[in-house]
């Protein structure tokens, strides 16, 4: 009896155990309608600050629609973004005066920092489909609309719009709705780039009527000729002399016409009041709106475009999508049985944006790609509630911050390295730096040189050595510190973006303090002889010393400043010297080179020995011997002569 219960209650918690196995796997996989999803390995995990984190999973899928018995083993790399302000999703597109500029990912990443000061990239996907083969009027454009951080440089949307909000709540990603947009808007920019006013644009390439303002802008058509040689033939745009106010931009920063009807253009005034023959990469507009002609004058900065209305108005940065896979967290079923490498971008419940990339086309690293029901899979395994396609093939790149000040290649582009795409979904935080402005051996001084732009810093609180203050007229200053020593600043400070404040807690900085100046205790030089002695004490208590020599009229003899004397001859200098300097090059401060210099000149005491000048030197018992002497023989001789007498 007692063995029979024993049994039985093995049997019970061998299947507890078998039970509690089956459901920690349990986790590792997601089923949806027609795929299924588990990850195998967690490869790696990059915090990259603000909250960003990215990972690199290995995993498995399969699909009822087919080969159902097949699991094909996948590499995926995932970001996820949580919607806060201390960070911003934005769509990043690279553009000359008149048209499109393609770029890799990490190349959109450096430009985006270049014209955003106060900006770092965290981390970046591609984003739209692309007209990879110049087939448009307008050639490489992305396929859907564009809005670059509130520039709306493609207005036509096609297939899917996703868009992102930027203010900080649940609703941060826009998707599966009808994109739409305003006609025309005239915006005019101060000095500081703040835009001041706005007008509608009645017309584009015909004059105005009364209170109305037209744009004007070339168009080029793409042609074809029977030998299959394609060109690009640009229709100019005459801006006629009118009773209005004409104004030109001769030389846009943007002037970009999608069509005959979808423009944007940017750039300052150049010139007023004259009729002109617009080609691509200029623009104009005639205004018979007093009020805005009070506004615009040569010099002033303007921009025309079309404004996002509806269920996008809210978003900063839009960027065409394809296929809606994930909705409400199901999946959204799609006969569409192609594999490749996919790039894809979905959201939480809670907000968090997520971002992935499928690598494929390379079976023999195991990386197979995904159709459309497994995207479903993946997305849902990472929490997600609604997911597009994104551009995908040999398009599909993830990068992150390396951390050295580069971009590191997180996934393995089909292609063997990265494409140049139309545009790229970029992870990016205003990140305010403080700058070294001085540091001493005690002393360390610091500063912001410029404010992020697009927030207004309002409070910087610095922390050192266990003290902290807060920077008055953007400066601190710490003192009594220890030479040579390594410490870490902290600090943390207050933006608002928007009429919304909020804290950034900065990445540690690093400084290390100077060094002490070297000190020359002693240098003395004596001639003895045919050779120089000297004898030098030099304290260097924290290294800094680059060089140390005595110096001459005709050259230098570099020495050790542990040796404490040396010895040279006459030889060695070629000739006889009266004076010589010892001097230090030094550099107080390690990671900055500095030099600096010490000299000290002395006068050589010449030490004379017997027999020089042609006569002799006696000591003090020379003298009395010899005196004693002198004085005996003298005796002596005045006793013979009186013995004479």
């Amino acid at each position: 009896m007692k063995k029979s219960r024993i049994l039985s209650l093995l049997l019970i918690l061998c299947l507890g155990l078998v039970l509690s196995i089956g459901s920690v796997s349990a986790t590792n996989f997601v089923e949806t309608t027609t795929a299924r999803y588990e990850v195998v390995e967690n490869v790696e995990e990059n915090d990259l600050f603000y909250g960003v984190m990215q990972r690199t999973d290995r995993g498995l899928t399969k699909s009822t629609q087919v080969n159902p018995t097949v699991s094909y083993p996948q590499q995926v790399n995932v970001l996820e973004v949580p919607t806060d302000l201390s960070t911003k999703i934005v769509v990043w597109g690279s553009h000359s005066s008149s048209g499109w500029i393609r770029k890799t990912v990490t190349d959109f990443a450096k430009d985006f920092e270049a014209n955003n000061p106060g900006w770092v990239v965290l981390a970046a996907v591609n984003a739209d489909f692309f007209d990879i083969n110049s087939n448009q009027d307008l050639p490489q454009q992305t396929s859907g609309a564009m809005l670059q951080d509130g520039e709306l440089v493609r207005s036509i949307p096609s297939g899917s719009t996703v868009g992102f909000t930027n203010d900080g709540t649940t609703n941060s990603l826009i998707g599966g709705k009808k994109f739409e947009t305003s006609g025309f808007k005239l915006a005019i920019y101060d000095e500081f780039e703040h835009i001041i006013a706005t007008y509608d644009v009645a017309k584009t390439n015909t004059v105005p009527a009364d209170n109305e303002i037209s744009v004007y802008f070339a168009t080029q058509k793409r042609v074809e000729d029977d030998s299959g040689k394609v060109s690009w033939i640009v229709t100019p745009s005459v801006l006629p002399a009118t009773e209005g106010r004409e104004y030109i931009v001769g030389n846009a920063i943007k002037a970009l016409p999608t069509d005959a009807n979808n423009f944007y253009g940017i750039g300052e005034i150049n010139e007023t009041d004259v009729e002109k023959e617009l080609r691509m990469g200029q623009f104009g507009i005639i205004s018979n709106n007093e009020e805005a002609n009070e506004k615009l004058a040569q010099g002033v900065k303007i921009r025309v475009q079309r404004d996002v209305i509806g269920d996008y108005a809210d978003c900063t940065s839009i960027t065409g999508a394809g296929y809606q896979m994930l909705k409400d967290g199901e999946e959204v079923v799609s006969t569409n049985l192609d594999r490749h490498p996919r790039t894809i971008v979905g959201k939480k419940e809670d907000g968090t944006v997520v971002l992935v990339t499928v690598d494929g086309r390379q079976a023999t690293k195991d990386m197979h790609g995904v159709i459309y029901g497994e995207m479903a899979a993946v997305m849902k395994y990472y929490d997600c509630v609604e997911a597009y396609n994104l551009d995908g093939g040999g398009s599909t790149t993830m990068i992150i911050r390396d951390g050295k000040g580069g971009f590191r290649i997180m996934n393995s582009p089909s292609d063997g390295g990265e494409r140049r795409d139309s545009n790229a979904i970029l992870v990016v935080a205003p990140e305010l730096f403080l700058t070294h402005e001085s540091v001493s051996d005690t002393e360390a001084k610091f500063s912001y040189p410029s404010l992020v732009k697009g927030y207004d810093i309002k409070k910087v609180v610095v922390t050192l050595n266990g003290e902290t203050k807060t920077m008055v007229d953007r400066q601190v200053t710490f003192d009594n510190l220890d030479p040579n020593t390594t410490y870490n600043v902290d600090y943390n400070y207050e933006m608002e973006r928007d009429g919304l404040t909020y804290t950034v807690n900065a990445k540690t900085q690093t400084i290390k303090t100077g060094k002490r100046k070297p000190v020359i205790d002693q240098f003395e030089v004596t001639l003895k002889g045919n050779e120089y002695h000297f004898k030098y004490d030099v304290k260097d208590p924290d290294g800094a010393i680059d060089l140390l020599a005595i110096e001459y009229e005709d050259g230098l003899k570099f020495i050790d400043v542990d040796e404490k004397s040396v010895t040279f001859t006459k030889a060695d200098f070629g000739k006889e010297y009266e004076e010589f300097t010892l001097t230090i090059h030094y550099n107080l401060r390690s990671s900055v080179p500095s030099t600096e210099i010490i000299n000290e000149t002395v006068t050589v005491e010449v030490i004379e020995e017997p027999g020089d000048k042609g006569g002799c030197k006696l000591g003090t018992a020379d003298l009395v011997n010899y005196f004693l002497g002198f004085s005996a023989s003298l005796g002596l001789a005045f006793i013979v002569l009186k013995n004479r007498k």
